[in-house]
């Protein structure tokens, strides 16, 4: 009997769609390196921001789709590290000592080579930080970084805190759910306006869930997770975009995992990567537009 439960648990778990060119690099460089935050540029050129156990916080970075790989160390120093990506900067706010009060910030841009140290604040109760990218009089774009009371900018109740994500690519949108809906928001002169919203699924009874967002021109994708289940494994995961502005919607199947996934789009391609820490290994998707998607 638990044989056979647990064969229908396997059977339940969403494998990725034919659709998707796929391919899982497992380098040793991956040993004993703790993810934090990734960037996938193209299908040959991927980032990962994280920390060593013994060696400190580092970028691996490979450009020829995980064939081959480098290391970068920022700091050897740190006992907790947190990255943000911004456009095409990356942050890293982080403590340098176990029992510090005070944090750290690093800033990089480019192929994350060079890090900058730009200054440091304190952790006091009710702040964190926050980093944004704005324009000063003269049009010279700068990174602000503010320790500042938590705020909300979301519109409504239902676009809840833990689940709404700035799109990558444009730092302008919002995304949320209420039961099988998507909504899409868009921040406008500091407020955040209805775009389009959709149905994902037929159950209203379902709850969704986030790993990544990315819109560019016309391309809207969201990776999305239908919680059936109390256990993270039996959960459904999708990727769930729009080529034409949010009027048509295509769906496709992919594994879920208990690391992220990060999408970008490369010419003609679709490109998701996510890691697995379990095994050391980093996994591609590619899924070319014009391939027939599951509605």
């Amino acid at each position: 009997m638990i044989a056979v439960k647990f064969c229908l648990f396997l059977s339940d778990i969403e494998m990725p769609s034919e659709a998707f060119i796929e391919k899982t690099v497992k380098p040793t460089e991956f040993k004993d390196f703790i993810v934090d935050e990734m960037k996938v540029q193209n299908l040959d050129t991927i980032y990962l921001f994280g920390t060593y156990r013994d060696k400190g916080v580092s970028v691996l970075r490979t450009f020829d789709g995980g064939a081959s790989w480098n290391a970068v160390l920022i700091n050897d120093k740190s006992f907790l590290s947190s990255f943000f990506l911004i456009e095409d900067y990356a942050i890293l706010d982080n403590y340098e000592q176990q029992g510090a009060t005070e944090s750290s910030i690093y800033v990089s841009n480019g192929d994350y080579s060079e890090w900058k140290f730009i200054g440091s604040y304190k952790h006091n109760e009710g702040k964190y930080f926050q980093a944004s990218r704005i324009k000063d009089s003269t049009q010279t774009e700068h990174l602000e970084f503010i320790a500042g009371q938590r705020n909300s900018p979301h519109p409504a109740s239902f676009v809840r805190h833990g689940n709404a994500l700035f799109a990558r690519g444009d730092t302008s949108w919002i995304v949320g759910s209420m039961r099988n809906q998507l909504f899409f928001y868009r921040l406008e002169n500091e407020k955040a306006q209805l775009q389009l919203k959709t149905d994902f699924t037929d159950d209203e009874e379902i709850h969704l869930s986030f790993d990544d967002f990315f819109v560019e021109d016309k391309f809207i994708a969201v990776i999305v997770s239908d919680d059936k289940s109390t256990l993270n494994l039996n959960r459904h995961s999708f990727l769930f975009y729009s080529v034409d502005g949010g009027r048509s919607w295509k769906k496709e199947k992919i594994s879920p995992t208990k690391i992220f996934y990060r999408i970008q789009l490369d010419g003609d391609k679709i490109v998701l990567a996510y890691c697995n820490s379990s095994y050391f290994s980093l996994t591609i998707l590619a899924l070319p537009i014009h391939s027939s998607a599951q509605e």
